[in-house]
């Protein structure tokens, strides 16, 4: 490896920098840490592997933060000098005591000041309440829906702008809801900033955490600032209030108050927001050591600012900036962060997740229950508001409910009859997929219909999408991806959570996958809906709305934030409508038992049920904002990797606009950024990162590979001969070469586990147990059979007899395990198994996260008492991610069969063309492996968490043992990886193991 801190003479060994860890690392740390530093150093995007309890984030850290402080210390940047003054004025004024004045003004001076702004805030507090009262009085009166006379409705539209500012008015491009940050002083650091995102903040929480452990969190030159959103940050008691429905938080909703209230741009706004209150505590925040969200709130509740903007101010005046996927990952979202990308550092922690969030930000569906909710709603707005709206605002509103009553209209005929029909009759609808003779991977293509999935509708599209009416296969996939990815679809019916690719093919053990196809007769394939693919184009001629400027009024309906209201004004309608039929029935029930009061008031017959009026359910009126969104994306951005799904339904048909490929979403954070780096304890198998996020600009062209030591390359990218890797030289030269081709150079570290390979017994188990000993076939042609079943029973049976604690099982989809468990039922399987291993079967429920955590709690319970359980988890289910099952609580995985996605799923098959039309057919091959490994690789890493931690990995499916399968497994677990041809052996195996390791600790 090549020297970063300075001259490296002939025959001596590199020297490493000073990362700063706080800890002696371990070597795979220390390796790691090497591996940030060049790439950053190089200008590269990374993909790093470190499993977990290998202290991943803090390598993360000090290898960053090294890199940043010896690049300060080259010269490269003032910044460090501009960082140290963060604390006070750009002036260069010291920072403010908290116990001192603000500025200039004497501690007294500021302290009555403060006070007077308090008492200010609550007489304004005291006045609206005073306000809402008179208005909920005037509400009584009025008709369902109307506004309260004489209130200044948070649901009204502004009126349009007159004039020249007509025409300067811009787009809502600011965060979330249009009100931009309030801080007007210029950033206090102008180097690179390293932008660290996970998915939710209490990772990034822990981020801030696992920093405070270091040297660099007391260096000003290092600050670090967390963004969140409103519903997180927002600490206005009132809106708060305002913007909860059915006792849920709506962020949406809370955005749109915010805006109205002014945020921080109208002294009459938000007592929160003043731009005076917030520059005084952005000072006094400065100050402080930094925190997490939870830190931030609760200074501002002390300090009487807003959370919300403070946190943006300090965001644009800090080194290191912590941010959730939603913020990141959304190309709407990351323009209005306050942190330019330009040749900042990125991190994206839990990296495998990349490809799904990316696209899932652009992923939008609407049914047709949807569209009826929101065109009736906008009919009782108009209503509503007829005298009060400006008459252009008007016009628009109504021509945009003509725009959604015609997509009504043209999605009304996707109904389905003929499943219509069998639901009436009771019986089963006809299959709308043509099924086929598939062939596995790299066989040759068959007959029409036969490939990666024509369907048999109307429509006849391939999956592909590129090929016309007949169903002919895989359209633009080519020879070697235009066949099937080995074999049998299971469909929408096993509901994994897990989705292919993030765009809706559902990983539910719904392929047969490599190998030759089974010679078994075939199961009937589960019914799945009718789909089809159509463009932007043919959807607007579809449904009439051609000849009127659509995209205009998305645009207007857009910055307007009509939706954002209509949805705000739908869900109050509700609550008062509901609120009213509840008094009635108070009231019959009342007259029931006490009887008329008088002659002349006779109350109305008590009923539970809302008036006929009634606008849809909060649950309902939730899916409003997706029609602006779709409106949106087809009307107006039409992004060229974006596909529209149409799905037939007996009575409830959808439209889907979806991404398939997200390194078009995801390019201009690798073009802007200095260097990338994607980390996950778990990122192989990487092939989809490459192909599918990190794909070359054209096609053709071609990602180099640097290795680093203890890493290993894909099979699908070549590395660049040796004279084209970058050597050590100037920066600028090498960082001119990233600009010009951000994809050019991809890092792949790959760092062995802290648990060495004596505590970890890896098997792939080829055959099952009992006296038949069937090979383990759970391809979709074979997992129903009989004796394979029991097979599974008994080898499940014998594995729990022997092992010293919990054992969760994985199965690849919830309709599989449905299935399994309800023959097993029936055969009193379950209590068998129960009884002779004295371990309790527990299920992952398929309801709320309540569920799941009372089945979690319930399973640990009895391996902490009783000596251990079984519990039966889906692959890609809310168990298997994020789960921690390390201890008595995970001493043996068994993963049973392999998750495959359906490749009849339209959306896979377009994007399977669009990696054959970018990266070559041998990539779109090797999705649907890629795709599956992932899933398994995260499951299998629940267990093995810690340095003293081991447990058994059980690989219950003959496939495994195949070359191209077993190279997709974790680099760590091939030490001690073992093929069983025969059950046999394993118990005695297992036996073995555990009693050497219980010796051991």
């Amino acid at each position: 490896m090549e020297s970063h801190g300075g001259d490296v003479l002939p025959g001596e060994e590199p020297k490493d920098p000073d990362f700063g860890f706080p800890f002696p690392p371990y070597p795979i740390q220390l390796g790691l840490m090497r591996a940030v530093y060049r790439c950053l150093d190089e200008g590269r995007v990374g993909v790093m592997e470190s499993p977990t309890g290998t202290g991943k984030t803090l390598s993360l850290i000090c290898g960053t933060l090294a890199w940043l402080r010896d690049y300060r210390a080259r010269g490269c940047t003032d910044g460090a000098a501009a960082e140290a003054r963060a604390g006070g004025e750009a002036t260069g004024a010291a920072p403010p005591n908290p116990a001192a004045g603000a500025g200039d003004l004497p501690p007294w001076v500021y302290a009555a000041s403060q006070k007077r702004d308090r008492e200010a805030a609550a007489g304004d507090g005291q006045q609206g309440t005073r306000k809402r009262k008179r208005a909920r009085r005037a509400a009584d009166a009025a008709p369902p829906g109307a506004p309260a006379a004489g209130a200044d409705s948070e649901h009204l539209l502004a009126d349009p702008p007159s004039g020249a500012g007509a025409a300067a008015a811009s787009p809502d491009t600011s965060d979330e809801d249009g009100s931009a940050s309030s801080d007007d002083e210029s950033p206090a650091f102008s180097g690179p900033k390293v932008v660290f995102s996970s998915r939710t903040h209490t990772q990034l929480a822990q981020f801030v955490g696992e920093l405070k452990k270091t040297a660099f969190y007391a260096d000003p030159g290092f600050r670090v600032a967390q963004l969140g959103s409103r519903a997180v940050l927002c600490a206005n008691a009132d809106a708060r209030r305002r913007a909860t429905s059915g006792g849920v938080l709506r962020g949406e909703r809370l955005n749109d108050i915010c805006a109205n209230l002014g945020g921080d741009s109208k002294v009459t706004g938000c007592p929160l927001g003043r731009p005076d209150v917030l520059k005084s505590a952005g000072r006094r925040l400065r100050a402080r050591p930094a925190g997490d969200v939870e830190d931030v709130v609760a200074f501002g509740k002390q300090h009487h600012a807003c959370p919300y903007y403070l946190s943006r101010q300090a965001a644009a005046r800090s080194t290191i900036v912590a941010v959730p996927y939603a913020g990141l990952l959304s190309k709407t979202a990351r323009a209005a962060l306050p942190v330019d990308l330009t040749d900042a550092i990125v991190i994206i922690d839990e990296g495998h997740n990349v490809i799904d969030a990316v696209n899932q930000t652009e992923t939008v569906e609407i049914s047709l229950a949807t569209l009826e909710a929101t065109l009736a709603a906008l009919k009782r707005y108009l209503a509503a508001y007829a005298n009060r709206l400006h008459v252009k605002n008007k016009i628009k509103v109504r021509q945009l409910a003509a725009v959604i009553n015609q997509l009504k209209v043209w999605l009304e005929k996707e109904r389905d009859p003929a499943a219509a029909a069998a639901a009436a009759a009771g019986a089963p609808a006809p299959h709308t997929h043509e099924r086929g003779a598939r062939n596995a991977v790299g066989g040759p293509s068959s007959a029409a219909g036969n490939g990666a999935g024509g369907l048999s509708s109307a429509a006849g599209n391939a999956i592909g999408g590129f090929s016309s009416a007949g169903g002919t296969g895989a359209g633009g996939l080519g020879s070697a991806a235009g066949n099937a990815a080995g074999g049998n679809g299971n469909g929408a019916a096993s509901a994994s959570a897990l989705v292919a690719g993030g765009v809706g093919g559902r990983v539910g053990g719904a392929q047969d996958g490599p190998g030759h196809r089974s010679a078994a007769p075939q199961q009937q394939l589960p019914q799945q809906p009718q789909q089809r693919l159509v463009s932007a184009t043919e959807l607007t001629f579809a449904a009439g709305i051609e000849g009127v400027d659509a995209p205009g009024l998305a645009q207007f309906a857009r910055d307007a934030r009509l939706f954002r209201k209509l949805q705000a004004f739908a869900e109050d309608a509700s609550a008062k409508a509901l609120a009213a039929g509840l008094r009635k029935t108070v009231e019959g029930h009342l007259h029931a038992v006490r009887g008329p009061t008088t002659a002349k008031r006779q109350p109305e017959p008590a009923t539970a049920t809302a008036p006929p009026d009634t606008p849809p359910a909060a649950v309902t009126t939730a899916g409003m904002l997706s029609v602006d969104s779709f409106l949106y994306k087809v009307l107006v951005a039409d992004e060229a990797s974006q596909r529209i799904l149409v799905t037939r339904d007996a009575s409830n048909p959808t439209v889907k606009i979806a991404s398939v490929f997200a390194a078009d979403l995801f390019s201009d954070v690798v073009q802007n950024s200095r260097s990338v780096i994607l980390a996950g304890g778990t990122m192989s198998p990487v092939d989809d990162l490459y192909t599918q996020l990190l794909t070359p600009s054209s096609p053709g062209a071609e990602n180099s590979f640097l290795a680093f030591p203890g890493s290993s390359k894909p099979a699908l990218l070549p590395a660049a001969p040796a004279a084209e890797q970058p050597q050590q030289g100037s920066l600028d030269r090498r960082r001119a070469a990233k600009i010009s081709d951000p994809w050019r150079d991809v890092v792949f570290y790959q760092c062995g586990h802290v648990v060495p390979p004596d505590q970890i017994l890896a098997g792939i188990v080829a055959r099952g147990a009992g006296p038949a000993a069937p090979v383990f076939d759970f391809r979709f042609s074979n997992r129903l059979n009989p004796g394979l079943l029991q097979s599974l029973a008994a080898a499940i049976e014998r594995v729990a007899s022997v092992v010293p604690g919990g054992v969760v099982v994985f199965f690849p989809s919830y309709g599989y395990e449905r299935q399994v468990f309800d023959a097993w039922d029936r055969q009193g399987t379950v209590q068998r198994l129960q009884s002779a291993t004295g371990k309790t079967v527990y299920r992952e429920p398929r309801g709320g996260e309540g569920d799941v955590h009372e089945v979690l709690a319930a399973y640990q319970g009895d391996c902490d008492r009783k000596g251990g359980a079984l519990l039966s988890c889906i692959v890609g289910g809310k168990l298997s991610e994020g789960i921690n099952f390390s201890d008595q609580y995970g001493r043996a995985v068994i993963v049973v069969g392999m998750p495959y996605p359906n490749s009849n799923d339209c959306l896979l098959g377009e994007k399977r063309a669009l990696v054959a039309q970018r990266c070559g057919a041998a990539a779109a091959a090797s999705m649907l492996d890629t795709t599956c490994m992932k899933a398994i690789n995260q499951s299998i890493g629940r267990a093995i968490r810690h340095r003293g931690d081991y447990a058994a990995l059980l690989l219950f499916d003959f496939r495994y043992s195949q070359p191209n399968i077993r190279k997709l497994l974790p680099c760590w677990i091939h030490a001690s990886l073992q093929t069983y041809s025969g059950f046999g052996p394993l118990p005695d195996r297992l036996t073995q193991f555990f009693a050497r390791m219980q010796a051991k600790t």
